[in-house]
């Protein structure tokens, strides 16, 4: 049986979030594909910056998970939530050739 993806369509945005901090979407992108396999409808991120949120609710995205933030600051988290068109994106931000050319075309753009 074939694993299903979903076509990747990372915007700008998310791209340079995972520039900029590459460890964090390396993390979700494990994190997405680990609750992608197991039973579970439903997880909770650990607390994190609104920065970090956005990026989470904008990978997630990718992974057709649904995303809500939760509880008050200082503790505000991201719920995530399979549905029907949760599937693995179709490349990670972590692929090299990906990478490799997102950051060519990045730089040729700051010229």
């Amino acid at each position: 049986m074939q694993e299903r993806t979903r076509t990747a369509a990372y915007t700008s945005e998310l791209l340079l979030a995972a520039k900029r901090d590459p460890a964090l979407v390396e993390h979700l992108e494990r994190t997405f594909a680990a609750f992608l396999a197991d039973g579970e409808w439903r997880t909770a991120l650990p607390p994190m910056p609104r920065t970090q949120r956005a990026t989470t609710h904008a990978l997630a995205e990718q992974w057709g998970f649904t995303t809500a933030s939760t509880k008050p600051e200082p503790g505000r988290c991201v719920e995530i939530f399979k549905n029907a068109k949760s599937a693995r994106p179709s490349r990670y931000t972590r692929d090299p050739v990906w990478r490799t050319n997102f950051l060519k075309f990045t730089l040729f753009i700051a010229r």
